[in-house]
């Protein structure tokens, strides 16, 4: 009796065990609807829109403008495919490719102060010395490829790293120059006031001058990229969250003078899985 006894709570033990497999099982197989649980082996299409602060590193030229600084928001969209990564053997990689549209532009200025000679109405001529802002705008659009490697720290968040390819579609430089100082004081005239005429610039205060489409631009760019980001779960497979990527130029734009792009991306994403 002790032995058949032993051997009936053996197999309760062991239904035991089974069954409470299967109901974690059970239980675990609806966590992808839960924002505390993801589930990360299925392959994943989606998108990341947002938008990008470029600022520029080196100078450019623009008109007769010499540009150190300058810094523009920019927009970003772009679609995702995400897979797990087996090579590495160990969960929580993933291999990720964006595919999309980014302006990567920036603004600059600085202020000079100029001789110019002013013609009075009398057609006398005099030389003053007037403030000026100079302003430049560097445009430039690429269709890029970024693929990279992503590690999930936890369930919800991860970081990752890649190299940005971009393939340059358009790219100019536009220059214009505003008068600061709209008076001065020249003698023997007095107190006059500086514009430009009517035939030179609609407003009397500023001159813009024609874009320049910049054929000395590199056609491909290229980045180092890294980022941050954190997901939640929406339910049916659906997953969405916030992103900061940022990217650190390998290639120049112009090469004379030199100028590179960074960029701090602050995006938010979708995943949908493929199962």
């Amino acid at each position: 009796m002790t032995a058949y006894r032993a051997i009936i709570v053996a197999f309760s033990l062991a239904a035991l065990s089974v069954a409470s497999g299967n109901s974690l099982r059970a239980q675990g197989g609806g966590g992808e609807d839960s924002p505390i649980e993801f589930r990360t082996e299925f392959p994943r299409v989606g998108g990341e829109l947002g938008f990008a602060s470029v600022w520029q590193s080196g100078t450019y030229d623009a008109g007769c403008g010499h540009f150190e600084k300058g810094f523009r928001i920019n927009p970003f969209v772009a679609g995702a495919y995400d897979m797990p990564f087996p090579p590495f053997n160990r969960p929580g990689f993933r291999f990720e490719a964006l595919l999309g549209f980014q302006g990567r532009s920036v603004k600059s200025s600085y202020n000079s102060l100029e001789q110019v000679v002013l013609v009075a109405e009398d057609s006398s001529h005099a030389r003053v010395d007037v403030n000026f802002e100079n302003v430049g705008t560097a445009d430039f659009t690429y269709v890029f490829f970024l693929p990279s490697m992503k590690y999930y720290i936890t369930k919800g968040f991860y970081a990752g790293a890649g190299l940005n390819l971009g393939l340059l579609l358009s790219s100019t430089t536009q220059y214009t120059k505003n008068i600061s100082s709209k008076t001065v004081d020249v003698k023997p005239l007095g107190l006059s006031e500086i514009y430009y005429p009517a035939g030179e610039s609609s407003d009397p205060y500023s001159k813009v001058f024609d874009k320049e489409s910049r054929t000395d631009a590199s056609s491909l760019g290229v980045d180092i990229a890294a980022y941050v980001g954190a997901e939640f779960a929406l339910g049916h497979g659906w997953k969405l969250g916030p992103r900061i990527l940022y990217t650190i130029p390998m290639t120049t734009v112009f090469k004379s003078p030199d100028l590179k792009l960074n960029t701090l991306e602050f995006l938010v994403g979708a995943r949908y899985d493929l199962r």
